[in-house]
């Protein structure tokens, strides 16, 4: 191939004048104005310097000059990385650059220590998955995004006597680590994540999901047993709360701990004012959307979660993800 026709793949640091026009191509939409894609890479730039985000990698993929693609990677606490490509059909040419670039940012993974890259695929974007395939991510889950009315009807669990929810502290953290780890065992909600990031980073990321309030993570006892564990947050720009995670422990299971979870969940919903609960879940597990179907969460929406394991990646020794 002629040298002047190669494709050039570089990955722009914060000053490299290539890198607006690059992130403007990235975030573009099929027919949008150039200064639609400006807005786009405003808010973009934005969100990320109100979270707790950092943009930890763009790549540009180029011959002659011209753009073909690009790749920009996210980092968040807990050792996670956020991968964007451009919209579209990525086949051909374009599919081979997007590959390279997605290599790239493997690259920069290994670099830097993050644990995984992930990639959540809506409707439209899914037509992108022979791409992730190709640079070798796994398809992890189809995950179903689920919201419910806070007001609206749910049931009304019968409370055990000796029920008792704390609220996270430090002085209780242990406890709750060794709780969340139990609750992850034999889980049907993303089984091939367990066992594979560390316990610290697993905490790190539940705290950067959403908005973080200590008194919104709760350790549920029933009888001075641990046997549940509930983690909100509260969803920025919008107003609703995000169920982060919800487990229960192996010996507690099928005895309607779940039903108490959610109540408590709604409550604090409706409490602090919020007109919306709001969840993900691996649509392959069957059992929690029974739950979450009892407790008229409706389906809004599909997203196939694409992953890259690190294999250089500092894992816990124990059951925590």
């Amino acid at each position: 191939m002629d040298s002047e026709n190669a494709l050039v793949i570089e990955k722009l640091d914060e000053a490299n004048a290539l890198r607006p026009e690059t992130l403007r191509f990235l975030l573009a939409r099929e027919g949008e104005s150039l200064s639609a894609a400006d807005r786009r890479v405003r808010r973009l730039l934005q969100h990320v310097a109100d979270q707790p985000l950092r943009i930890g990698a763009v790549v540009r993929a180029a011959r002659a000059a011209s753009l073909v693609s690009a790749a920009m990677l996210i980092e968040s606490p807990g050792r996670l990385g956020s991968v964007f490509v451009p919209a579209g059909d990525l086949s051909g040419s374009q599919g081979a650059a997007t590959v390279a670039a997605l290599r790239v940012l493997q690259q920069h993974a290994r670099s830097t220590s993050l644990t995984l890259l992930q990639s959540l695929l809506g409707a439209e974007e899914r037509r992108q998955s022979p791409v992730f395939a190709r640079a070798g991510f796994e398809l992890l889950a189809d995950l179903a995004y689920l919201d419910r009315p806070a007001e609206a009807p749910h049931p009304d669990p019968a409370k055990p006597p000796g029920l008792e929810f704390l609220p996270f502290r430090s002085e209780s953290e242990p406890l709750f680590v060794e709780v969340l780890a139990r609750t992850y065992q034999d889980s049907r909600d993303c089984p091939r994540l367990t066992g594979v990031r560390r316990t610290e980073d697993v905490l790190a990321a539940h705290r950067a999901s959403g908005i973080h309030d200590p008194n919104h993570w709760l350790l549920l006892k029933i009888g001075g047993r641990p046997v549940g564990v509930l983690l909100l947050a509260g969803v920025p720009d919008r107003n609703a709360f995000e169920v982060v995670y919800v487990g229960v422990v192996p010996e507690a299971r099928g005895r309607r701990i779940g039903d108490l979870l959610l109540d408590r969940a709604v409550d604090i919903c409706r409490r602090n004012g919020n007109a919306d609960l709001t969840l993900a879940v691996d649509g392959n597990n069957e059992p929690a959307l029974r739950l979450y179907r009892r407790w008229r969460f409706r389906e809004v929406s599909r997203r196939q979660a694409w992953i890259w394991l690190n294999p250089e990646r500092p894992s816990d020794a124990g059951d925590l993800r």
